[in-house]
């Protein structure tokens, strides 16, 4: 792909680790592909350590995983809990361990109230196959497949009863800016491609647990945007457009 061949030193994210994410190594699990998914990770990772404090610096009411080992998405798709095909990897930040505690609490399998099942921001770097290309991402996931069930059940009743909320929601999502996209039941509509509140609660209300459920933005390899000295800024310009969302639309047990 000549935008790799010809990505400037400056690039956060170098065409090696791009080329992790070529379809011919999605499904791929041996010690070569575990490798160049491991050094993506150290690489997020690194963005992790600069990201994070200027991240608490904001007061915002998210956090990073309580755990060290999954501040970054998974590698090896022989875990049950990973799809068997890889075509992205992931730093996230998400509700705070009292948050999931809290949920867990309500359930008997606990695992289905993991950090990962609700709500959370992300930069991700990924080979977007429904497009064709390699981006780097700042997303507001509000939903994984199989993920979010309280989350996005309540945004589905708010959607069908309360006005102002909807009012809120169309207006923050119709206002993030140029080239936002808002993703539902695997169909991806430009955030400003809304010709009425009403037509944005139809849209939204398609959503389908199976599905992801994702608003966000995506930048070339090569753009400034993600270069070395840029990406932390742009991060934290990303997520404090999207953060207003995240509140909005969030479940709160208290």
């Amino acid at each position: 792909m000549e935008i790799l061949e010809n990505l400037p030193r400056e690039s956060f994210f170098q065409k090696e680790h791009f080329e992790t994410f070529l379809p011919s190594k999605f499904e791929r699990n041996d010690k070569q592909i575990l490798q160049e998914r491991k050094d993506v990770q150290l690489r997020l990772l690194e963005l992790h350590d600069e990201l994070y404090p200027e991240i608490k610096k904001k007061k915002w009411n998210i956090d990073k995983h309580n755990s060290e080992e999954h501040l970054v998405s998974g590698i090896d798709i022989s875990n049950p809990f990973i799809a068997n095909k890889l075509s992205s990897i992931w730093l996230h930040y998400g509700k705070t361990d009292k948050e999931i505690k809290g949920y867990q609490k309500l359930v008997d399998e606990k695992s289905k109230e993991s950090f990962i099942n609700h709500i959370r921001l992300q930069v991700i770097i990924s080979n977007q196959r429904r497009e064709k290309k390699y981006v780097v991402g700042f997303w507001l996931v509000i939903g994984k497949n199989d993920g979010s069930v309280w989350d996005r059940d309540s945004i589905n009743k708010k959607l069908k009863s309360d006005s102002v909320f909807t009012e809120s929601f169309f207006e923050l999502v119709t206002s993030l800016g140029d080239n936002y996209f808002i993703e539902v039941n695997n169909e991806a509509r430009d955030n400003k491609n809304f010709e009425s509140v009403e037509d944005f609660k139809r849209f939204i209300l398609q959503d389908n647990r199976r599905n992801y459920f994702i608003i966000g933005k995506d930048y070339a390899p090569n753009a400034k945007e993600v270069f070395e000295e840029n990406i932390v800024n742009t991060a934290l310009e990303e997520f404090s457009r999207l953060y207003p969302i995240y509140e909005l639309v969030k479940h709160r047990l208290f």
